[in-house]
């Protein structure tokens, strides 16, 4: 080892020393900046921006604080005659371009007391992909105390999206026999897309 005069070795092997240590972090300090005509924020102005708008190329527009505003409800009434068990529901349909969130399901199902009520609603996309969910209602009532036809009812909150038609198949258990109906309803809001 090369000796150094005056002790110059040990300062360079504590300047080293320090060297390989972290740094040490310094403490945060609060910023107040004041944006007011008399004290104005300096910024540069910027070159204005231009926006190609054709025919070919039309730039996507929509509402984004208009969503809640497309309301969509729906309803479908199954009618069941003496000897029929499932039948089919139609909604409305949703119009090219959306997405339909649902958001409710109700059901009233006015049945022969022996019988229960079934819903599988279906709900898919454009690419051919379908979705079922069943549902059942479980609150359960006499009509008007004459223990031949029961009321059956169910409201359940959803979060379903489809891009097509919901439908629904309405079936009812045990002997199906009797008349009976069921009313459905789907309420929820038609979200645009970009086509």
């Amino acid at each position: 080892m090369t000796a150094f005069p005056n002790g110059a070795s040990a300062v360079l092997w504590l300047s080293v020393s320090f060297l390989s240590m972290p740094a040490l972090a310094q403490k945060e300090k609060e910023v107040l900046v004041i944006n007011t005509p008399a004290q104005a924020v300096p910024v540069a102005v910027q070159d204005p921006v231009e926006v190609a708008n054709t025919a070919a190329s039309p730039v996507p527009v929509r509402d984004v604080d208009q969503v809640g505003a497309n309301l969509y409800q729906s309803s479908a009434l199954v009618t069941f005659t003496f000897n029929s068990f499932g039948e089919p529901a139609i909604f409305a349909p949703i119009p090219p371009n959306t997405v339909l969130i649902i958001e409710h399901l109700s059901i009233f199902a006015a049945l022969p007391s022996d019988q229960n009520v079934y819903v599988s609603l279906g709900v898919g996309n454009l690419a051919g992909v379908q979705f079922r969910h069943l549902f059942t209602p479980t609150t359960r009532f006499l009509a008007g105390g004459s223990g031949t036809v029961d009321f059956q009812i169910l409201s359940q909150e959803l979060n379903l999206a489809s891009t097509v038609q919901p439908s629904a198949q309405v079936g009812r258990t045990s002997a199906a026999s009797g008349e009976g109906t069921v009313e459905l309803n789907l309420s929820g809001r038609l979200v645009p897309v970009a086509p």
